[in-house]
């Protein structure tokens, strides 16, 4: 009979019970609660949670808190938040005293009213216009004028707003009104918006659209409106900016206008927009407004319409025997000198556009007509730089000479591979011998 060797605190298998190194059974892991980041300001209301779009909900609905309270207040627990790095980087100064001093110069107790009886210092403001939008819902609109940043939940109260405090304000376009129309079908309807766009110098980007049973909705917006996030603020702005500081400095422009950072976005909203429905019958209502607010209208800003388009492809077609596509620029830039038009700040980037597009749509096509265009194309883009000679310098029009040595950056760099090529060759021969004939060898 083969007999088990028993270990204190091991079963049958060998392996150590837990009871015995615990004297019972083994205690559950006491797991820390959750931490909750943000909490109702009520004293005698409890609710909380992780996410303060939940706590600003409840604070709309169930106290009746308004929109700036509920952001000061998102301002105010975010210092207290377990990740301050938040306001820290932000907002490094804003801390608020704990005495409020009215109009007259009275001190005010912490427990008055403080949103009626002071106004939010200017870091407020700036955190309402910059940073709080990003928490806001979709259709929550900020004035653009930054000593106002009052939050208005749609556009049209937006433009409302403008109407009642901003009317005359330097920026201001137009009487803040809003207009209805009607039209059968959805062509008059574009026929119609590009005639108002090109009256009024703007142009209407469609921003959002969604369906509401058996109709669809469009809402379009001025092309200023709206934030872009940089993704490079690096050397290259940097040095821009300080090329543009000392042209203002000595009232000088810069030499081109093709050397412009060029943003559309104006980083702020605009109160022009346009909400169109197509209803059961196809027809369409619009509700819109022309005014503008919180920025220039610059027409080099404006995108290029079909017939501007058009005109440039003619050009091209016309032209692309002697000229190249900065030189087409230029002759549709000084051709169309009007301020106002949208050909006066035509660029070679917009003629390279203008011909990969026509190249896209003609590759779809095909046929004859279409090889010989995009042969066209093809000659004209190859053309860029190298093809200008004397005889068009001798007009007296203005181009840059070629560079030698290749087109750019890319001839450089193929001029560098075919180097490498060669001593690569080299190599290769010295390393094997040559290996001779017969006949060689007899001479």
């Amino acid at each position: 009979m083969a007999h088990v060797k028993s270990v204190r605190g091991a079963d049958v298998s060998g392996r150590i019970l837990t009871s015995e190194i615990y004297a019972g059974p083994r205690p559950k892991m006491i797991r820390p609660p959750r931490r909750v980041f943000f909490k109702c300001p009520e004293p005698s209301c409890g609710y909380e949670h992780a996410q303060w779009s939940m706590v600003g909900q409840h604070l709309f609905h169930h106290h009746g808190y308004s929109q700036d309270t509920i952001d000061l207040e998102e301002c105010e627990q975010r210092k207290n938040r377990r990740n301050k790095n938040w306001l820290k980087k932000k907002l490094p100064a804003m801390e608020v005293s704990e005495t409020f001093i009215d109009e007259d110069g009275n001190e005010l107790e912490e427990e008055e009213n403080r949103e009626n009886d002071m106004k939010p210092s200017p870091i407020v403001l700036e955190a309402r216009r910059k940073l709080l939008p990003r928490y806001l819902p979709k259709e929550g609109c900020i004035c653009p004028i930054s000593e106002c940043s009052d939050i208005l939940p749609t556009r049209v109260d937006l433009v409302k707003h403008a109407r009642a405090v901003h009317l005359h304000h330097p920026t201001a376009v137009g009487n803040f009104d809003i207009r209805t129309e009607l039209f059968e079908n959805e062509d008059d309807f574009k026929d119609w918006k590009a005639r108002l766009e090109s009256d009024f110098g703007m142009y209407y980007a469609c921003e959002s659209t969604g369906r509401q049973g058996d109709c669809k909705n469009y809402f379009f917006v001025c092309h200023r409106s709206g934030r872009v996030v940089r993704r490079m603020r690096q050397l290259r702005e940097r040095r821009l900016a300080d090329r543009i500081a000392a042209a203002e400095a000595t009232n000088n422009p810069l030499p081109s206008p093709k050397k412009r950072n060029k943003i559309v976005k104006n980083q702020e909203y605009c109160t022009a927009f346009m909400r169109a429905r197509r209803d059961q019958l196809g027809r369409i209502h619009v509700a819109y407004s022309t005014s503008h607010i919180g920025h220039d209208q610059d027409a080099s800003m404006l995108p290029l319409t079909p017939p501007m388009k058009k005109l440039i492809y003619d050009r091209i077609v016309a032209e692309h025997h002697n000229s190249s596509m900065s030189l087409i620029a230029s002759r549709i830039r000084d051709e169309y000198n009007d301020e106002s038009s949208r050909l006066h700040y035509v660029s070679m980037a917009d003629v390279i556009e203008v011909v990969r597009m026509e190249r896209k749509r003609l590759a779809q096509v095909g046929g004859a007509e279409a090889d010989n265009a995009l042969d066209i194309f093809k000659n004209t883009l190859k053309k860029g730089r190298r093809k200008m000679g004397e005889e068009l310098l001798s007009n007296g029009e203005r181009h840059k000479p070629p560079r030698h040595g290749g087109v750019g950056l890319g001839g450089r760099r193929r001029e560098r591979e075919e180097m490498e090529m060669d001593s690569k060759a080299n190599l290769l021969d010295f390393s094997h011998p040559i290996k001779l004939d017969d006949d060689d060898d007899d001479d």
